[in-house]
């Protein structure tokens, strides 16, 4: 077939299977006159369902659109909690049972997600025991083959007809009790037939995407785009592979014998790569300039790709172009999205709860005592941060929160421990033993982990604070003066300095120094706790040094009390204009300060703070701030610390 008549006939086929896919007509459009309570018809329902099974296994759009509503809505797995402990271990029970995992481990909550997801609906079966034991299991959507109501109420299920086959081939019917039916109250079905149980299990149905009876597929409305962006591809496909035949054109002088011995010279052999060309004067090789469309097409095709993102709610940037979305959108999540994983939370949230309802009532827990906390992960780093300033504000208005249960379990969901009511449960004998070091020790771990997520706050006067309770901070144990107060004891001598203040002391290891070596030294923390330390540091070491509890913001000394300022790796904590100003006002003319603080900081797992202030910016509020630069430098710390940070440091000499 000559190459045109052939390139062609794959245009042909190609425009033809689109203009078929987009040919309405009549087919699967409903009938309004014949309308009834299940909008889309029992048959193509199923059609739809079963459809929707192969594509989201097999299209990677519909595959990752259920993925997306599942890895943000459940992530690691839900958790719950309950006050009244013997219905908790009734709970627990039903919970933890091994033979629920498939169901009610994180592993199987996802499952369950992507079944209803993909199903449109799932019924689950409940199977009630004693002393809390209950099994739980799905049962396939296509097995229901009848929904049995009330006659006068449509909304008050009685029971749920199943159609199904064992593994040995046998098939049975069975009618299982609706949650709303437990008495098991007889009703007729749709041919009049009177119906009662003929298996123990209740049914729980929970469907999305209801108008009548029947839920329907999450892909629904985007099954049929799925299809035309997959032929839409297919034909570029076809486009490129037919221009792709022909690379080279060669001309050559003669009739068509001289042409059939070009011809025969290149046919059907391949030719390598950066293979070398001759040719004589009767032959001329020409690339041949093939245009493809590529860019038109990626439009077309990203018209279609957008009827899918506004189907599953999804913008085009989670589909995997990335040239769509930029920086602000890949840390964050959209309201929309937010809002849609919220719902969608909302809705399982309710079914485990009435699961569990059903399971106390049946154990005859009263009702004042059958209320679950239910928490699900949090879906943005956005909310996490939000949570846990949340959580930290609270905690400090009302103490007493920090022993609550609900607020320890909401803690340790937000650092992704998927089992917090174990590790509770582990941890409940160490707080016992001692309540206010544990839990200041787990306060300290807790925002250490979200310090990430808080990258723009300063650490508060409260914060420090925290940080000496229970156990000594990490900085407070090495009682080696710092290099940096050694090389400051040069700069005091060339300056004449007499009397030297130290801003931030923690244990008072270089105030000790700086007294060692016959300075009248001043030392000043904003923690009580720090200085009570650095006393009794001072005292074991017979040096006389006045520390007081202050702040570097407001420093409690008159004009042109020192000659000397000292302060490591604080004020990047403070106000920086406030202190600044508030160090040269207690300095004499002409003395000097040695300054040290975090200009930014890098993160163990990839993520850096922004800059408390740029350099350029520093170096000019000192000025401002009435100091002379002596010396200055800036550069990274080389290794991570014991807090998996590593930070960009600015040190200045400074004089007044």
């Amino acid at each position: 077939m000559p190459i045109l008549e052939e390139f062609d006939e794959i245009l042909r086929e190609a425009t033809q299977q689109v203009e078929d896919a987009l040919a309405l007509e009549d087919t699967g459009w409903i009938n309004l006159s014949s309308m009834t309570a299940n909008v889309i018809p029992s048959a193509e329902r199923i059609t739809t369902v079963k459809e929707a099974r192969v594509y989201s296994l097999k299209d990677p759009l519909a595959k990752r659109a259920v993925a997306l509503m599942t890895d943000y809505s459940f992530g690691s797995g839900i958790t719950w909690s309950m006050k009244d402990e013997p219905a908790k271990k009734l709970l627990e029970t039903f919970w933890k049972a091994p033979e629920n995992k498939p169901l009610l481990s994180p592993k199987g909550q996802r499952k369950s997600s992507s079944k209803l997801l993909v199903d449109g609906e799932i019924f689950l079966a409940v199977f009630l025991g004693v002393k809390g034991a209950a099994t739980i299991r799905r049962i396939d959507p296509l097995e229901i083959t009848e929904i049995i109501t009330d006659p006068d109420d449509i909304e008050n299920v009685r029971y749920y007809k199943r159609d199904w086959a064992d593994v040995q081939g046998g098939v049975h019917t069975s009618y299982y009790r609706s949650f709303a039916n437990l008495k098991d109250e007889a009703c007729k079905d749709a041919a009049g037939a009177s119906k009662q149980k003929t298996d123990d299990g209740l049914i729980y149905h929970l469907s999305i995407n209801d108008i009548g009876q029947r839920g329907n597929s999450y892909l629904l409305p985007v099954i049929e785009w799925v299809k035309l962006y997959r032929k839409f591809l297919a034909s570029r496909v076809a486009v490129m592979l037919a221009l792709a035949r022909f690379a080279w054109k060669a001309k050559t002088k003669g009739g068509q014998a001289a042409v059939d011995t070009v011809k025969a010279k290149f046919h059907e052999e391949e030719v390598k790569a950066a293979s070398t060309l001759v040719e004589n004067e009767a032959v001329n090789m020409q690339p041949i300039k093939t245009e493809s469309g590529a860019s038109a097409a990626y439009q077309d095709g990203r018209q279609l790709k957008l009827q899918i993102s506004a189907g599953t709610g999804w913008p085009e940037q989670y589909f995997g172009d990335i040239s769509i979305g930029n920086l602000a959108t890949a840390k964050t999540v959209e309201l929309p999205v937010q809002k849609m994983c919220e719902s969608y939370q909302a809705i399982w949230q309710g079914a485990y709860k009435d699961i569990f309802q059903l399971i106390l009532t049946h154990n005859n827990v009263n009702e004042e005592n059958q209320y679950v906390d239910m928490d699900f992960p949090v879906i943005s780093e956005e909310m996490v941060a939000a949570m846990a300033q949340s959580m930290s504000v609270l905690c400090q208005i009302f103490p007493q929160f920090a022993d609550s249960t609900d607020v320890q379990q909401r803690a340790l969901m937000i650092l992704g421990v998927q089992n917090p009511n174990e590790v509770l449960d582990q941890l409940k004998d160490v707080i016992e033993g001692n309540p206010n070091a544990a839990l200041a020790k787990a306060l300290r771990q807790f925002r250490e982990v979200i310090r990430p997520y808080l990258l723009q706050e300063k650490m508060t006067p409260a914060d420090w604070k925290d940080e000496y309770q229970g156990e000594v901070p990490h900085w407070a144990e090495d009682n080696a003066p710092s290099l940096f107060a050694k090389d400051f004891l040069k700069d005091l001598k060339a300056h004449k300095a007499t009397r030297v203040l130290e801003i931030g002391c923690g244990n008072g290891r270089d105030s000790i120094l700086f007294a060692k070596s016959g300075y009248a030294v001043t030392s000043i923390d904003i923690v009580p706790k720090a200085i009570e330390l650095a006393k009794a540091n001072a005292k074991k070491a017979d040096m006389d040094i006045a520390f007081k509890v202050a702040n570097a913001e407001k420093l409690p000394y008159a004009d042109g009390d020192f000659d000397g300022v000292f302060s490591l790796s604080v004020l990047h904590s403070t106000n920086l204009a406030k202190s600044l100003s508030e160090v040269n006002r207690v300095l004499k003319p002409g003395s000097t300060a040695f300054i040290y603080i975090y200009g930014g900081t890098q993160f163990e797992d990839g993520k850096e703070s922004e800059d408390t202030i740029a350099w350029p910016d520093y170096i000019k509020l000192l000025k401002t701030s009435g100091f002379k630069v002596l010396k200055s430098y800036t550069e990274n710390e080389k290794e991570f610390d014991e807090l998996g940070e590593k930070h960009k440091i600015y040190v200045t000499l400074l004089e007044k």
